[in-house]
């Protein structure tokens, strides 16, 4: 029979998989918008130090259409592939660390409840050795 650490193990390892391939367009989409706001001017900074300002960027355009125009460019350069750039590092850090995060998980909840048991079955004694 497997174990329950190696079940929640596994369990991490392929969620961690599965969410880094689903979503990592989007998030290199999201920072190749951050440092393209960067180099513009538009970083955080920047928007903090304009109070009152709008927060229209890029001469009107809005926030949404630069990562719409940051997302053609990607595609254009270099393809479907492209939204893929760094896949392997990020999959093997992800799956890694949602497995460790899973079987650490079960390892202590396992102990926390045979601790509870252990206390349970002790304040049973207590009170028989008292009725007696």
């Amino acid at each position: 029979m497997v174990s329950d650490g190696t079940i929640a193990f596994a369990s991490g390892l392929t969620a961690g998989f599965t969410s880094t391939v689903l979503l990592h367009p989007l998030d290199l989409i999201k920072t190749r918008f951050q440092v393209d706001e960067a180099k513009k001017g538009f970083g955080i900074l920047q928007r903090l130090s304009q109070k009152g300002a709008s927060k229209k960027t890029d001469g009107g355009a809005s926030s949404s259409s630069n990562a719409a125009l940051t997302t053609k460019k990607l595609h254009s350069q270099l393809g479907l592939r492209g939204f893929y750039r760094g896949l392997v590092p990020a999959v093997i850090g992800s799956s890694t660390s949602w497995a460790l995060y899973w079987l650490l998980y079960e390892n202590v909840k396992r102990q926390v409840r045979a601790f509870e048991c252990l206390k349970q079955q002790e304040s049973k004694e207590g009170e028989e050795e008292k009725e007696v």
